[in-house]
């Protein structure tokens, strides 16, 4: 009978998620996958067209406690100094002075402050958005991916959007008095950013872009 019991403990340890010390709770820390990670501005041109564009340096961390995102927090940084259009003539505008006034410290940052579930795969997520030197809250959506591994690593995705108020960040660009109906840069931008990470390191054997502050 001893010799039963001792047998049903050794299979317990086998099967349990929590055997020798691992935990289903237990922290973990992501980072971007450069291949699948950047940011999107999108606004309307003199109500003709929506410009997007571009900002492809940007990494990312994503630090879980357990399975549940609501505890998790996402940091992310994107450098403006490589933002780029499909015209040169936005391109130069949206980094030069009234925008995002580029230097080479230059930084847009976003922390998560909170993190509510909305339905499923879907998230509300808070945090600062630091856009030009000023820091402001925010209000995104989010959508995430389940986790999928390959060659023993895993990777997970999300996309976060939402709508700012470009002057709320101190972009002062001044319109021609005759476009002010119908302005050359709205002030109105939707922000996209998609976030690949991965629970290893350069997993993708691509190099991680410069992003100072």
């Amino acid at each position: 009978m001893k010799r039963y019991f001792f047998a049903l403990s050794l299979i317990g340890l086998i099967v349990s998620p929590n055997a020798f010390g691992a935990s289903p709770n237990a922290d973990k820390f992501w980072v971007s996958d450069p291949v699948g990670t950047w940011m999107e501005i999108s606004f309307s041109h003199s109500n003709l067209f929506m410009n997007t564009s571009t900002i492809p340096n940007c990494i990312a961390t994503l630090h879980t406690h357990g399975e549940a995102l609501e505890t998790a927090q996402l940091d992310i940084s994107c450098a403006p100094g490589s933002l780029w259009s499909h015209s040169t003539l936005f391109s130069r505008t949206l980094k030069g002075p009234g925008f995002f006034n580029v230097d080479p410290g230059s930084v847009i940052y976003f922390k998560s402050t909170n993190i509510r579930p909305k339905g499923k795969d879907e998230y509300k997520v808070t945090g600062d958005l630091k856009m030009n030197s000023v820091t402001r809250s925010v209000t995104l959506g989010m959508t995430a991916s389940k986790i999928v591994p390959w060659e023993a690593v895993q990777f997970r995705s999300f996309t976060l959007n939402g709508n700012v108020d470009r002057k709320n960040y101190g972009m002062t660009f001044q319109e021609p008095k005759e476009l002010e109906n119908d302005p050359l840069f709205g002030n109105s931008w939707d922000i996209k950013f998609t976030v690949e990470v991965t629970d290893k390191p350069n997993a993708s054997e691509f190099t991680q872009p410069s992003v100072q502050e």
